[in-house]
């Protein structure tokens, strides 16, 4: 689906609050389950954090857990044309909306002004209406044009997201595997950070990989296979 549109998110099963390594993001993560469950007093919550971090993870983790409580739910990638307003009037304003990739709204004023209307719509008249955004540094350094939709944003709080250390990346790709299926041992873990990108984003991109490739080609996850597919 295209990406310009509001889309529902895929592998809800996967991208969820249980498969998400903590470190040091269990605050981060407490808040955003609150502001799925309407527990949180600010129904704004912005956090920010490097590429690969896992921010879009998160951000459809929140769309599951509202998706399980029965509330109305939207993922919003800032990429390319901001939406129309026949697709922003389908956000429910008693739904949660999850936007990605903020920081790409600085340079477009029409982003910035989709971003404040859907805050004016979730926040300022219900009490249930939500909105969780990401981006990759914090508002401040945004230097966004439309003040306004700055002080929205940090409202609610900004929160770092804490990149994992190698060992809670490796813990995590392990965890992944076997909710596919099948192992990833010492001896295949150290052949793909030996010869991989270290980034968590690149390295459950290649998890991907070798699951439909070992599916489809029937083949035991081993080091020549892995080795094929780099």
């Amino acid at each position: 689906m295209n990406r310009q549109t509001l889309i529902p998110v895929s592998a809800e099963n996967e991208s969820s609050f249980d498969s998400f390594r903590l470190g040091d993001n269990a605050e981060l993560c407490a808040e955003l389950q609150r502001i799925v469950h309407n527990a949180r007093a600010r129904r704004v919550l912005y956090f920010c954090g490097p590429g690969g971090s896992g921010k879009t993870h998160l951000l459809s983790a929140c769309c599951q857990a509202a998706r399980a409580l029965g509330k109305p739910h939207a993922y919003l990638p800032v990429d390319g044309q901001p939406p129309d307003s026949a697709q922003l009037n389908r956000i429910e304003t008693h739904g949660l909306l999850c936007v990605d990739d903020c920081q790409l709204s600085v340079t477009s004023e029409a982003w910035q002004l989709a971003l404040l209307g859907l805050y004016e719509k979730l926040l300022n008249h219900t009490n249930t209406g939500a909105m969780v955004v990401a981006g990759n540094r914090t508002v401040g350094m945004l230097n966004l044009a439309l003040p306004d939709l700055a002080s929205r944003l940090v409202s609610g709080g900004v929160y770092p997201l804490t990149p994992l250390s190698e060992p809670d990346k490796l813990a995590a790709l392990q965890a992944r595997a076997r909710q596919k299926g099948f192992e990833l041992n010492d001896q295949l873990l150290q052949f793909i950070i030996t010869y991989y990108r270290r980034d968590t984003a690149s390295l459950f991109s290649l998890l991907e990989r070798i699951d439909h490739a070992s599916l489809a080609e029937q083949r035991k996850v081993t080091v020549p296979f892995i080795k094929s597919l780099l």
